[in-house]
């Protein structure tokens, strides 16, 4: 739960989200309440649109936990939430909330009307009691007091800013306007085309009209393109302005208002193939008026069903404070709100601790694309301990930004070890993994990345649950508490463990990443873990393993010992050893060794383990870095150091803060005063610095050698810059030990996260018998699992001694069965596993029984091939496991009788396949039984939109020729937050019975009736793919005679001719568009509402669009014969040819032909 502390030269303002909203509970049954914990929250997009595609009818609770580090964004989104729930959405009033929400500049009215929303929250926010007695705290409440002073104090400076005089007024839009200025005029390549990934599927088609938004907007700081209303637009939006950094406009370079919408549906209205610049606007302000409606609808209809609480602060800070909260009720009292910001952390907003509704774990954990800026391990080992251990449990992580040059494995490289190894470890796996396929398409963001487009990103959103979770039989006949013990032979472990920190602190490897110069350099500046993340993570690691957990790190520190690769990470082993031991892992021999109480130490009663040293660096030391540019400074990262004259120990877990520290308590209990600064950055007072350390190492040589300083990680960029100002050390300041005016040393003990984390991982329920895993000596990766079963009860001790028959086989994907004679034993697995490849050892005398197993990777036999589409059973029907869940009603109707609006569909499908798979079709091979479901939805959705062929709109599953289901599709959707598409369909099983009810609609459909041919294993995958179908776009409810729950088995039958369905949904929510056939009328009665979409390879476990790698190619060829031609014209040169100053490889003819060639090759240019 650390990360590196960062001198914050300069930090972007994200008031406007710049990915295209999801739907937080679709991972979530329609009943089940949702405790939602939002970690880097960004502008309330989300919330929004998760209230929006909520059934008119839920009855679910939406609580949201809402955390962000700048307070700016908080506190326009609760300005955004007010403006919503007090006043009629009214087309003036929308118009206004939209204004003063998304607009750099605003007219009169707008302005007015923001100012008085903000006078109206003042008034309640005079403390916490008044905000708590507002009408606003019936669905906003404040985490912390602290929360509401950081609200209140900006929206007192967006009413000063109201209230400035004109000259004012004009100084605040010039200044605005400069920095927009600068902003436009620094190269950020491509980032007019970063709104083009919220049009989904049609993001290539979007380039052209999304970057005219772009550009206008940054050009006017409106969307509308009316005179009237530019000119109008004379006021600088005070909620644009004031953030962390102060009075000032940090906006990121990408933001545009469009970004947070879905603008696929632009392209369904307009009447051009490709819509206009308004068109894209006017499309994400019908969905935010749409929102609004709803929103407001919600908080007044549903009374007590929607909470959104609030926390302003770091969110590695908040996991830890709720962690504490959990464990122990206390929160650590040094623990403060955010680096840099000095306020105490504490909960005290009046719900925690006071009331019993308030969640502390989360069935959703949404944390957007934090990982890019603390990293992935980060955000699981600050989340897990607060996931929810019930089913349904999810964590999302998104990324936007990757290192290396192939960016769909960026992902696996983030994972610092191999993935079923790491989610062995952490309880905690992505579910596209487990599964081998995603319903969420990506295949538009792999396409930018093979054709080179000019942005630097690539999106991935990553689903997250624990693998037993997705084991029906697991989950329907144990608690749900379980967790299963693993156990590591300890030097493995220890030495697995050590290929993680290799992993975690590459950046230290400074020889191997220097090998590949383009890469490294960028890789190097970016630093996410430091000593502490990898002490936090081993402290849930240690409670996950049966290990002798100290041979287990002495074969860790063996290893350590004799590593030569992390050169730049040897000074860190004393960081190391004092986090581990802070963290409950492990003390090492050095911090326990006692020794005399002399230099700081002298005339203490009692000398702990570990102290605090707090340096007093002089604020004008800092001009070093705050007199620089802060576009060539950057970020650079901070060390705390011990120096001797042998010796020199690095501190990266930092606390910073101005402020004033006086000494207090006595020489025996030493103990420090710490004063504030108010002012903070803008203020006189000195910068104070306090990390922990092993109390010994302040005697590791004589104290009045040592040195306690602040210094920069060096990193190339960091010497390049200060190496000739700082020296090779790169120090800031410098204090003697012994100086006590400088320097300061107090007592420090652990603060409770050992006993904290024993709490939450703590349970009763554990698995008979035991269960080991092997590694792999060379890999250092998990390869096998063996489970134990000691037989205790005397006939089966019996019967096995006497020599009768032992056999096994697997039952579900982590449950392998053993039968000892009659007798049967379950023995469970946490990972999907190979039972076909497994291997008994039996033990007649002493009476156990082994099972090995191999644990199956994503393209392996068994696992959750057995049963890839899993709805688990508790006391109710689960949400499907690896499917989304969907409102269909709220999605848009595509107009498949348009050929130009749905030719995106075929090779959009074509993106589902991995190219192994591609392969595997093109040889018409069909052993592989996903492939084949993925092209029989290929088939049903090209057949559907009438892409091949005549539109059918009814299909039947066929098994040589005998058809026992029929899909009727009246309407193709577009699924907006998965970017693809979705068939709302009805399907008909059939059986002998059904079939006399239903032959009047047979006899009618049977000339157009397409028959798709379903193959070996593919008919019981159909059977398992239907329930989940439904369930995923449920809106009824299943009755207390549903014949899953009495039968206990989903789906009911896997055999051909057999339904496969509960009963429950038949006949319900069948759409006025099939009602309209009359043909399908008489099968009213027995349809069931599904949703089918497609399922897309996942990039980072098989390659996906090599054709476009053969495309790119192409082209780049074509590029290179034509390079003494004009690439628009073919021309030659008028007189000579002229290479674009942008990517300097393009050539043109004349300036016009490079103007009019713009629209296709900005897709390509890169600078």
């Amino acid at each position: 739960m650390a990360h590196t502390v960062l001198y914050p030269a300069k930090n972007f303002f994200y008031p406007i989200g710049n990915t295209s909203a999801v739907v937080l509970t679709d991972t979530l049954t329609p009943e089940e309440p949702a405790n939602l914990l939002l970690l880097g929250c960004g502008d309330p997009r989300n919330i929004l649109f998760t209230v929006y595609n909520q059934a008119d009818d839920t009855e679910r609770t939406l609580d949201f936990t809402c955390c962000d580090v700048e307070p700016a964004v908080l506190a326009r989104n609760v300005l955004l939430l007010a403006m919503i729930t007090d006043n009629e959405p009214s087309n003036e009033v929308l118009a206004k909330i939209w204004n003063s929400f998304f607009h750099f500049f605003f007219d009169e009215k707008s302005r007015s009307f923001l100012i008085a929303q903000c006078q109206t929250l003042i008034e309640v926010s005079e403390s916490i009691t008044a905000w708590n007695d507002s009408k606003y705290s019936k669905f906003i409440r404040m985490c912390n007091v602290n929360t509401l002073l950081e609200l209140r104090r900006h929206w007192k400076l967006y009413v000063q800013a109201g209230q400035l005089s004109s000259a004012g007024k004009k100084r605040l839009k010039e200044m605005v306007l400069s920095i927009i200025r600068t902003t436009k005029a620094t190269k950020h390549n491509g980032s007019d085309l970063l709104p083009c990934r919220s049009a989904g599927p049609y993001f290539l088609q979007s380039a052209e009209p999304a970057s005219k938004v772009f550009q206008h907007f940054w050009k006017t700081g409106i969307t509308s393109l009316g005179p009237q209303d530019i000119s109008a637009a004379t006021f600088a939006n005070p909620t644009f302005v004031y953030s962390l950094t102060g009075e000032g406009f940090a906006l990121h370079y990408g933001t545009t208002p469009i970004s947070p919408f879905h603008l696929a549906p632009a392209f369904l209205t307009s009447k051009r193939n490709i819509p206009t610049m308004p068109e894209l606007v006017d499309c994400a302000r019908a969905q935010f008026s749409s929102w609004i409606k709803h929103f407001r609808a919600f908080v007044q209809d549903k009374p007590g069903k929607l909470m959104i609480r609030l926390f302003a602060g770091d969110a590695l800070f908040f996991c830890r404070a709720l962690v504490h909260h959990v464990g122990t009720g206390k929160i650590p009292p040094d623990l403060t709100v955010a680096p840099w910001n000095t306020a105490p952390l504490a909960l005290d907003g009046g719900d925690y601790g006071h009331s019993d509704g308030v969640p502390t774990s989360f069935n959703i954990i949404e944390t957007s694309n934090i990982m890019d800026h603390i990293g992935l391990l980060n955000v699981l080992v600050a989340a897990i301990p607060l996931l929810s251990p019930y089913p349904s449990a999810t964590l999302f992580t998104e990324a936007l930004l990757y290192t290396g040059e192939d960016a769909t494995r960026n992902f696996t490289t983030q994972f610092c070890a191999d993935v079923s190894t790491m989610s062995l470890l952490l309880d905690l796996a992505p579910i596209n993994y487990l599964s081998n396929f995603n319903t969420r398409s990506n295949a538009e963001e792999i396409l930018a990345t093979k054709f080179q487009m000019s942005f630097r990103q690539y999106h991935e959103r990553i689903t997250w649950k624990r693998p037993m979770t997705g084991d029906p039989i697991l989950v329907s006949q144990l608690p749900h508490q379980l967790r299963i013990p693993i156990s590591f032979e300890p030097r493995n472990l220890g030495e697995l463990l050590f290929d993680v920190y290799l992993k975690m602190f590459a950046s230290d490897d400074t020889m191997s990443r220097l090998s590949d110069p383009l890469h490294s350099l960028r890789d190097l500046e970016t630093v996410h873990y430091i000593r502490e993340t990898f002490a936090i993570f081993l402290a849930i690691v240690k409670r996950r393993v049966n290990a002798d957990w100290d041979s287990t790190m002495a074969s860790f520190f063996d290893r350590l010992g004799n590593d030569t690769t992390l050169m730049m990470g040897m000074s860190n082993c004393q960081d190391l050893c004092t986090r581990l031991y802070l963290a409950g892992v492990y003390t090492t021999d050095f911090i326990r060794t006692p020794f005399a109480k002399e230099g700081r130490f002298r005339g203490w009663t009692q000398v702990p383990l570990t102290v605090s040293v707090i340096l007093v660096v002089p604020r004008d030391k800092l001009r070093v870095l705050s007199d620089m540019d802060p576009n060539k400074l950057g970020t650079p990262i901070l060390h705390g150091n011990l120096h001797g004259r042998i010796t020199h120990n690095i501190f990266a877990s930092l606390k910073v803060g101005f402020g004033k520290v006086t000494a207090s308590g006595t020489d025996a209990r030493p103990k420090v005063a710490f004063e504030p600064d108010p002012s903070s950055w803008t203020g006189t007072s000195p910068l104070i610095v306090s990390f922990l350390v092993p109390s010994r190492v302040l005697h590791i040589e004589n104290p009045d050698a040592m040195s306690v300083t602040l210094s920069l990680r060096s990193t190339p960029q960091t010497s390049f810059v200060f190496m000739s100002r700082l020296g090779m050390a790169l120090e800031i300041f410098a204090a003697p030990l012994m100086d006590r005016s400088q320097v300061f040393v107090v007592p420090d003990e652990p603060r409770g996260l050992d006993e904290s984390l024993d709490k939450i991982f703590a349970t009763d329920n554990r698995q008979e018998g035991k269960l080991s895993v092997t590694t792999d000596p060379q890999s250092r990766r998990a390869t096998t699992l063996t489970a134990r079963i000691d037989i205790t009860d005397v006939p089966t001790k019996s019967i096995l001694s006497s020599g009768a028959e032992v056999s096994s086989r697997q039952v579900s994907p982590c449950v392998m069965e053993v039968r000892i004679g009659q007798t049967r034993r379950s023995l469970v697995y946490p990972l999907p596993v190979i039972g076909s490849h497994s291997k008994l050892r039996i033990a007649r005398k002493s009476s156990y029984v082994e099972v090995v197993v191999p644990i199956a990777e994503p393209l392996q036999p068994d696992g959750f091939a057995l049963n890839r589409f899993p709805i688990p059973l508790t006391d109710k029907v689960e949400a499907p496991w690896n499917f989304h869940h969907l409102q269909l009603d709220r999605l848009p109707a595509l107009n498949v009788s348009s050929r130009p609006r749905v030719g995106w569909i075929g090779p959009h499908l074509g993106l589902t396949m991995t190219d192994r798979e591609r392969a595997l079709r093109e040889q018409d091979i069909r052993t592989d039984t996903l492939t084949n479901v993925k092209a029989t939805i290929h088939a049903i959705l090209v057949g559907a939109a009438g892409l091949q062929q005549q539109q059918s709109r009814a299909f039947g599953l066929t098994v040589k020729g005998n058809t026992d289901t029929v899909i009727f599709i009246p309407t193709l959707r577009l699924d907006l937050t998965s970017h693809t598409l979705v068939a709302d369909a009805y399907v008909l099983p059939l059986n002998p019975d059904r079939l006399r009810k239903v032959e009047k609609t047979l006899a009618a459909i049977i000339g157009e009736l397409l028959h798709v041919e379903l193959w070996g294993d593919e008919v019981a995958n159909w059977k398992r793919l239907l329930p989940v179908l439904a369930e995923r776009c449920r809106t009824w409810k299943h009755g207390p005679n549903c014949e899953f729950l009495t039968k206990k088995s989903v789906p009911l039958s896997l055999e051909h001719g057999n339904d496969p369905l509960c009963s429950c949904g038949k006949g319900k929510d069948v759409s006025a568009a099939f009602m309209k056939e009359k043909k399908w009328e008489p099968a009213t009665p027995f349809v069931t509402r599904i949703a089918i979409g497609p399922i897309f390879g996942v990039p980072y476990i098989e390659r996906v669009g090599g054709f476009a790698d053969t495309m790119t190619q192409r082209i780049s060829k074509d590029l290179e014969e034509r390079r003494d031609r004009c690439a628009r014209c073919g021309g030659p040169g008028k007189p000579k040819l002229l290479v674009c100053g942008a990517c300097k490889t393009t050539s043109y003819c004349s300036a016009g032909c490079q103007k009019e060639d713009w629209k296709k090759h900005k897709l390509m240019c890169r600078k």
